[in-house]
Protein backbone atom coordinates (compact mmCIF):
# COMPACT_ATOMS: atom_id res chain seq x y z
CA UNK A 1 0.00 0.00 0.00
CA UNK A 2 2.81 2.33 0.57
CA UNK A 3 3.70 2.09 -3.32
CA UNK A 4 0.25 3.48 -4.17
CA UNK A 5 -0.16 5.83 -1.80
CA UNK A 6 3.27 6.95 -3.44
CA UNK A 7 1.70 6.91 -6.58
CA UNK A 8 -1.41 8.85 -5.26
CA UNK A 9 0.60 11.52 -3.48
CA UNK A 10 2.19 12.44 -7.19
CA UNK A 11 -1.51 12.96 -8.21
CA UNK A 12 -2.55 15.12 -4.46
CA UNK A 13 -3.32 18.92 -6.21
CA UNK A 14 -5.64 17.47 -8.83
CA UNK A 15 -6.99 14.88 -6.38
CA UNK A 16 -7.76 17.87 -3.90
CA UNK A 17 -8.91 20.27 -6.62
CA UNK A 18 -11.39 17.13 -7.69
CA UNK A 19 -12.80 16.66 -4.06
CA UNK A 20 -13.87 19.96 -3.71
CA UNK A 21 -16.72 19.14 -5.82
CA UNK A 22 -17.37 15.26 -5.11
CA UNK A 23 -15.99 11.81 -4.69
CA UNK A 24 -12.67 11.77 -6.85
CA UNK A 25 -10.38 9.10 -7.79
CA UNK A 26 -7.09 8.29 -9.78
CA UNK A 27 -7.10 5.59 -12.48
CA UNK A 28 -4.69 3.84 -14.48
CA UNK A 29 -5.40 3.07 -18.13
CA UNK A 30 -4.48 -0.02 -20.49
CA UNK A 31 -1.30 1.92 -21.29
CA UNK A 32 -0.18 2.14 -17.80
CA UNK A 33 -0.68 6.13 -17.74
CA UNK A 34 -2.83 7.01 -14.79
CA UNK A 35 -4.97 10.19 -14.44
CA UNK A 36 -7.63 11.84 -11.90
CA UNK A 37 -11.39 11.55 -12.55
CA UNK A 38 -14.40 13.49 -10.58
CA UNK A 39 -17.47 13.32 -9.35
CA UNK A 40 -16.69 9.40 -9.64
CA UNK A 41 -20.77 8.06 -9.39
CA UNK A 42 -21.06 5.65 -5.94
CA UNK A 43 -20.92 1.74 -6.58
CA UNK A 44 -20.11 2.55 -10.28
CA UNK A 45 -18.21 0.15 -13.08
CA UNK A 46 -14.99 2.06 -14.43
CA UNK A 47 -13.48 0.83 -17.75
CA UNK A 48 -10.36 1.55 -16.35
CA UNK A 49 -8.30 0.07 -13.31
CA UNK A 50 -9.19 1.69 -10.21
CA UNK A 51 -6.69 2.60 -7.68
CA UNK A 52 -8.10 4.35 -5.33
CA UNK A 53 -11.42 6.67 -5.06
CA UNK A 54 -11.73 9.01 -1.88
CA UNK A 55 -14.74 10.59 -0.36
CA UNK A 56 -13.56 14.14 0.44
CA UNK A 57 -9.86 15.65 1.61
CA UNK A 58 -9.96 14.01 5.24
CA UNK A 59 -10.80 11.02 3.62
CA UNK A 60 -7.13 11.31 1.73
CA UNK A 61 -5.18 12.48 4.71
CA UNK A 62 -6.32 9.94 6.34
CA UNK A 63 -5.01 7.41 3.51
CA UNK A 64 -1.80 9.33 3.70
CA UNK A 65 -1.43 9.02 7.04
CA UNK A 66 -1.84 4.83 7.30
CA UNK A 67 0.07 4.34 4.69
CA UNK A 68 3.11 6.92 4.02
CA UNK A 69 5.93 6.43 6.63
Amino acid sequence: MEEIAKLILQYDAELRKGLKTGRTGLFRRADGGCYVRSQVPLGGKYQDETIMIFADEADLDLFYKSYLP
